[in-house]
């Protein structure tokens, strides 16, 4: 086994305890409103190369359902408590149950009541989907045009973004860069599907996809220079991630790829829309 699978495989056995641990936190802390909950994302893909996850880079992305009016954390200090010490919870029973792990993955709890109700929120496809807690509903997927206008305007709502960055790293040191690599992330890692999602015949499939395949499509379309820099970033974060976070250099690397990529998604959809 190469060095590369080892890895991987070791990742794979914490973000698999990490999702059997939280259905079990939904389950006995919310029961009595919770209706569902599932993975998705990249923790719940098939990992083909290092890029597909990065540990700590990537998160394990869990959406979950609760019964109209029910909220699952109180306003005020209650909830505040109740938050925290759900937090505290995740990370104490995964290092009781994981002493030799690679990571403590990161996660990310999304309130489905609440996103739903996003003006430019795209349903998934229950295929890609992790199932942890109830049934999902089938829900009715927006139309092939819909999802790619979405996602054009959500690569144009980029350029603010990207002309405030300058500033925003100037004065960055230490472990303030790692708040401005979350904040990068999570624009960082669909922006590329977000670019091809223009030209596919089912712009909801390419969501689907790992980023090995998707820099893969990204090179049969023309984009190798998209793929380059998307891969790049996704190096750049094991670079990271193999720091320990530490080191300036490894975080203004990752912030200069992630510039490059995003603003050449931008120009690539620019460039798109001025020839129809």
């Amino acid at each position: 086994m190469s060095d590369f699978s080892k890895v991987m495989a070791r990742a794979r056995v914490d973000v698999i305890s990490c999702i059997s641990i939280w259905t079990e936190l939904l389950e006995q802390r919310l029961s009595d409103m919770i209706e569902y909950a599932y993975c998705k994302g990249s923790a719940a893909k098939k990992w083909d190369s290092e890029i597909d996850y990065v540990p700590l880079l990537s998160d394990v992305d869990i959406h979950f359902r609760v019964r109209e009016g029910s909220r699952p954390f109180p306003a005020g200090g209650e909830g505040m408590r109740a938050a925290a010490d759900m937090a505290c919870d995740y990370e104490t029973r995964f290092r009781e149950r994981n002493p030799r792990s690679l990571h403590l993955p990161r996660t990310q709890l999304m309130l489905l009541n609440d996103l739903e109700k996003e003006p430019l929120y795209v349903p998934p496809s229950l295929t890609e989907l992790h199932i942890m807690l109830g049934e999902p509903p089938k829900k009715t997927l927006l139309a092939d045009q819909r999802i790619r206008e979405i996602d054009s305007s959500q690569l144009r709502s980029l350029r603010p973004y990207l002309d405030a960055m300058p500033m925003s790293i100037s004065d960055r040191t230490g472990l303030d860069w790692w708040s401005f690599v979350r904040q990068m992330n999570w624009r960082v890692s669909p922006s590329p599907v977000r670019l091809l999602s223009q030209s596919c015949d089912d712009p909801l499939a390419v969501w689907s996809w790992n980023r090995t395949r998707l820099c893969s499509e990204l090179k049969e379309y023309g984009l190798g220079g998209i793929e380059e820099r998307y891969r790049g970033y996704y190096l750049a974060g094991w670079q990271l991630f193999q720091s320990r976070l530490t080191g300036s250099s490894n975080y203004r690397l990752i912030a200069s790829k992630g510039y490059d990529l995003l603003a050449g998604c931008l120009e690539e959809l620019e460039l798109l829309e001025s020839r129809t």
